[in-house]
């Protein structure tokens, strides 16, 4: 059954449930946490957002997919075996990484083709069916289980899937966005008025400055 959260709600304006899609917009931001000291895996976390932006009855309507693959404990481990997996909201996800003291890192909001979005919302619903495992370092086990970030990046299934080796934390993140980078229409620019209708004002979040080079992607 899959769970109705704040990942994948319409936040609607309106009440009308059919959208037009002429007017329709999607974005995309990817989170990076981490705690720096100490700098583990364990605390560490790849997330991201898509948003989808249309009109419902002639009012706007917001919609929203966020894939944030975490153990059903939200203790992050190496073990050898996969274990329940769980989709968490946007929401407690920020909640989470804060309260375990870990530095949240964003890039975005970028505008995106819609079959990204599309793509996204295709995700969600295969993580929430069930039947995917959670496991840190996933390897042969993919994708019957995912870690964090190829839970995000396998988003896309029009392309081979991502290896980030031992990337983690905002490394990791700065590589799902690249394997988006064809996605992004004009990845120079960022709509944080998309973030802040997000109410992610409320959270204390670096936003990696956007460049013309890589998607948008800061690269160290």
């Amino acid at each position: 059954m899959r769970a109705i959260l704040w990942t994948s709600i319409a936040l609607a304006i309106g009440v009308d449930g059919t959208a037009g899609h002429a007017d329709e917009k999607a974005y995309l931001i990817v989170f990076a946490s981490q705690r720096e000291n100490p700098k583990l895996p364990r605390f560490a976390h790849t997330f991201a957002t898509f948003v989808q932006i249309g009109k419902a009855g002639g009012k706007e309507r917001i919609e929203t997919q966020t894939i944030s693959w975490l153990p059903q404990s939200m203790k992050i481990a190496p073990k050898l075996r996969p274990e329940a997996g769980r989709n968490v909201s946007l929401p407690e996800t920020l909640k989470w990484v804060e309260a375990q003291g870990e530095r949240v890192i964003a890039w975005g909001p970028f505008q995106v083709k819609k079959e990204l979005y599309d793509l996204a919302q295709a995700q969600v619903q295969r993580l929430e069916k069930g039947g995917i495992g959670y496991r840190m370092i996933d390897g042969k086990r993919r994708p019957q289980a995912l870690n964090c970030i190829h839970a995000v990046s396998d988003t896309d299934t029009t392309r081979p899937p991502l290896e980030t080796g031992p990337a983690f934390g905002e490394a990791a993140s700065q590589a799902v966005l690249r394997h988006f980078e064809r996605w992004l229409i004009q990845p120079q620019v960022t709509h944080r008025e998309i973030a802040e209708r997000l109410g992610l004002n409320k959270h204390r979040i670096e936003y990696a400055p956007s460049t013309q080079e890589r998607g948008g992607v800061r690269i160290k």
